[in-house]
């Protein structure tokens, strides 16, 4: 009887913990101002470059170490442009001359609306929602995958 309510106990842990990540998805989703932990989060652990327990510190430690992220505080606001230069160094993103000899916000988000990942009409400076990360991401992850 012990064996069982053990495997039975064992089998629960992955479903807790699967949850936990979800809950903090959610969260990030539902958030209006993202701040640069919670998009180094999502960042690294769709890069698998880190395990879905991570802290925000420790997501951007490991984004950091590949040379995709800059330091900047985890609690600050992130704008549109900081997620594109991101997206661009992350995902690999390639094609424009300016971007590739300063790989900077400005010719970051530059590249992403020539490519259409990007609306033209999006100010560079606007604050990110979860949302908005998320189909950035998705659409880098779909025009890497369509170049190749």
């Amino acid at each position: 009887m012990k064996k069982i309510i053990i495997a039975l106990f064992l089998m629960l842990i992955p479903l807790a913990l699967y949850a936990q990540s979800a809950d903090r998805i959610t969260e990030i989703l539902e958030t209006e101002k993202i701040n640069y932990g919670q998009l180094s989060y999502l960042a690294a652990t769709m890069l698998d470059l880190s395990s879905d327990d991570v802290s925000d510190e420790e997501a951007i430690q490991a984004l950091q170490k590949e040379g995709y992220a800059t330091n900047i505080e985890a609690s600050s606001n992130v704008t549109i442009a900081q997620t594109a230069l991101l997206c661009a160094k992350a995902f690999n993103i390639k094609g424009s001359l300016w971007y590739m000899l300063l790989k900077n916000e400005r010719y970051a988000i530059r590249m992403l609306k020539s490519y259409g990942i990007i609306s033209q009409a999006i100010d560079p400076q606007s604050f990110v929602k979860g949302t908005d990360v998320l189909n950035l991401f998705t659409a880098c992850i779909e025009f890497n995958g369509s170049k190749k």
